[in-house]
């Protein structure tokens, strides 16, 4: 297959969102809340949290492709508004985040000034969900007074314009809730996304369902059977359970597969990929495609998927 081609099966490929049973349930609670706030007209907060590359942008994405943004006549309709939070999270810096995403990028003023604009705004465009990605931000670079005067600000504006708020961020978000007893309140309700494990049968099946659902979305003319046993268990090794780093890798084993005329993705392919997207000095005791594997997490110092310091 040219490259031309390979390339536009794999925007295919990497334009389809796999779903599979953890994010439909999650996905099904955020679309209550969304529903609970137009029918009773009620605020609702939700949390969702967990480590890089579980899944929650996403979650994120198919939650907001549900609710996109419409242009009428006289109108423009924003229900879901998504906002990152600022690297440096103040008053001022998350108000004109949020005016950004409203596309009103020249008020200028006290941060009260801006938000009774973003009040304004909101009533407006018909918002009736605020979703904050990298709620972490809070914890990361903001000092203790800064993330909680800012934590009662982003209170008082969704109270006042009955907004619900979604917040996605790493798990150290949940510090936030600890040091403020009104946004843990709040935020009482949260989803917690962690890595696939093999722990138990339930969980190894629940894994090989999500790759099979990866496999097809390849639409290969043969199968390649990943989802066996086996081969899904070298695949969770070489992607330690996390979807970041399993989509990537599966597109890259495809593309390899394509370019040199594959009708399914092999082993070498599998190991090619592994090498350009996951470790690229890895041993062949230490490629989950080779041979040599010993079976194990990748999880020591100067491995992949060692864990962070903090």
């Amino acid at each position: 297959m040219s490259m031309q081609n390979a390339l536009e099966k794999i925007r295919t490929f990497e334009g389809r969102t796999v779903l599979h049973p953890r994010h439909i349930r999650a996905l099904e609670r955020l679309d209550e809340c969304y529903a609970l706030t137009v029918e009773t007209k009620k605020t609702r907060s939700v949390m969702v949290v967990g480590e890089s590359g579980v899944g929650k942008s996403t979650l994120m994405n198919a939650f907001v492709e549900k609710y996109p943004r419409k242009e009428t006549r006289n109108q423009t309709i924003i229900a879901v508004l998504v906002v990152s939070v600022p690297s440096s999270p103040s008053k001022g810096a998350m108000a004109d985040a949020i005016l950004t995403k409203f596309g009103d990028i020249y008020v200028r003023g006290s941060v009260q000034d801006k938000r009774a604009r973003i009040l304004l705004l909101m009533k407006q465009c018909g918002v009736k969900c605020l979703v904050l990605d990298e709620f972490q931000h809070f914890i990361d670079r903001g000092g203790t007074r800064t993330y909680s005067a800012v934590a009662d600000w982003i209170k008082e504006v969704m109270n006042e314009a009955g907004v619900s708020v979604i917040a996605f961020g790493l798990q150290n978000g949940l510090l936030m809730l600890r040091s403020n007893s009104q946004m843990r309140r709040r935020f009482s309700s949260s989803i917690n996304l962690l890595p696939w494990s093999l722990d138990t049968d339930e969980d190894r099946l629940e894994f090989r369902r999500l790759i099979k659902a990866f496999e097809k979305a390849m639409e290969l003319p043969e199968q390649s059977l990943l989802y066996g046993d086996e081969m899904a268990t070298r695949i969770y090794y070489a992607c330690d359970g996390k979807i970041g780093y399993l989509a990537p890798f599966l597109s890259r084993a495809l593309y390899l597969s394509l370019i040199n005329g594959g009708q399914k993705v092999e082993l070498e392919h599998l190991n090619r990929a592994f090498i350009d997207q996951i470790w690229g000095s890895a041993s062949s005791k230490d490629n989950p495609f080779s041979a040599d594997f010993t079976f194990r997490r990748l999880n020591r110092l100067g491995e992949p998927f060692e864990p962070p310091l903090i």
